[in-house]
């Protein structure tokens, strides 16, 4: 069995060009579970890797939050948006 992914926006720091990149869903929830849990983030136009920031981090709690809405029941209890 595949590990469940969500796909998102990111901006490359370097350019500014937006992709749209797929991620663990285990991965993300961590990192907005708890704050010392960094996320790593990829801009392919510069093969570039660096940790989400803050302001990316509130992005993509939103985008994470509209994604649950569409999952059964059974995935939607292990987080708790806060």
């Amino acid at each position: 069995m595949t590990e469940p992914t969500i796909q998102f926006p990111a901006n490359c720091p370097k350019c500014g060009r937006e992709e749209l990149g797929e991620y663990s869903v285990a991965e993300v929830a961590a990192a907005l579970l708890a704050p010392t849990q960094p996320l790593r983030l990829y801009a392919p136009c510069h093969e570039y890797h660096w940790t989400a920031r803050p302001m990316e981090l509130a992005q993509i709690r939103e985008y994470f939050r509209e994604w649950m809405k569409c999952q059964p029941p059974s995935l939607q209890a292990p987080y708790h948006s806060g």
